[in-house]
């Protein structure tokens, strides 16, 4: 077991990384720490027990200046509001397409109530004269059929 002991500059050296990270490294394996007499940090470290991987390099993908983003994002937010006006645009036309569906629509329901009611006022008049009395199944006592679902059965 070959100790040696060494600054953090020394340290970072040996292992391929920044002052910072041999720190942590240093920390995070509990190894010994000393002052010596010029006030500089030693560690007591066996460089062959510290088994120590540096990352790979980040890319500089990710690295762009603060005004390089503000501009990519002011350059997306236009085209995102030019895209939003031709929706709206089109849904202008949608809207008054809507619009008169609903009128017709309205007046379909103001027709059809004004016939069901016309129709209540004349339903008394189908009765036809009683001759023969009619099958009780198919016949309301009052001498008008009932109506009929679809799979034939009568409605009361």
């Amino acid at each position: 077991m070959a100790t040696e002991q060494i600054t953090y500059d020394h340290l970072a050296e040996r292992l391929g990384t920044t002052r910072e990270a041999a720190r942590a490294i240093v920390k995070r394996h509990r190894v010994p720490r000393s002052r010596s007499n010029d006030g500089k940090s030693m560690v007591t470290v066996d460089l062959d027990e510290l088994h120590h991987k540096p990352l790979p390099a980040r890319s500089q993908r990710g690295r762009q200046s603060v005004t390089e983003a503000v501009a990519t994002l002011k350059a997306r937010v236009a085209e995102l509001e030019a895209e939003l006006a031709k929706a709206e645009e089109r849904s202008a036309g949608h809207r008054a397409d809507f619009e008169r569906e609903r009128d017709r629509t309205d007046q379909m329901v103001t027709a059809q109530d004004r016939l069901i009611t016309e129709l209540k006022t004349s339903a008394p008049s189908c009765r036809p004269p009683r001759r023969n009395p009619p099958p009780a199944s198919s016949a309301l006592g009052d001498g008008c059929a009932r109506p009929r679902d679809d799979h034939g059965r009568q409605h009361p």
